[in-house]
């Protein structure tokens, strides 16, 4: 339902002459240099699951992605790699400043609602921002990954 505020989806249409498993060999590659361990569970997907523990700052594309599911598919429009990546990291790291707002606005008592609705407008702009940048950079990142640029 709202799994939109901290997932990203997406698909790459696929060269025909491309092997399926040259692709995800491609993508595999890819994880190992964004930090993410890849896992191959079957022969047309690659996962990569990162605890909390491992988020370290980072300039890398893929560093607000916690968790990740790749795979290739042929359907109607053609042979396609499909990718639903989450963020749940960002997303906690946003519910606890959340939380922390919160807890200054009922300590400040009546009166200071302005510096609470302040603070969670910024905060959803911080996210904001971050996703977009993250959804852009990593679209980017896996399109010439795949496309072996």
């Amino acid at each position: 339902m709202l799994d939109f505020l901290w997932t990203l989806r997406g698909s790459i249409p696929l060269d025909p002459t491309a092997s399926y498993g040259g692709v995800l060999d491609r993508v595999a590659t890819l994880l190992e240099q964004q930090n993410k361990p890849p896992r191959r569970v079957e022969a047309n997907v690659v996962t990569f699951k990162t605890p909390f523990s491992s988020f370290r700052r980072s300039w890398k594309a893929l560093q607000i992605y916690n968790e990740g599911r790749f795979w290739t598919e042929h359907g109607l429009d053609g042979r396609v790699l499909r990718y639903q990546l989450n963020c749940l990291h960002l997303l906690l790291a946003c519910v606890l400043f959340a939380v922390f707002f919160a807890f200054i606005s009922f300590k400040a008592g009546p009166g200071e609602d302005d510096v609470t609705l302040h603070g969670a407008y910024l905060l959803a702009a911080v996210y904001a921002v971050n996703m977009l940048v993250g959804w852009f950079r990593a679209t980017r990142v896996i399109r010439e990954a795949v496309r072996g640029r």
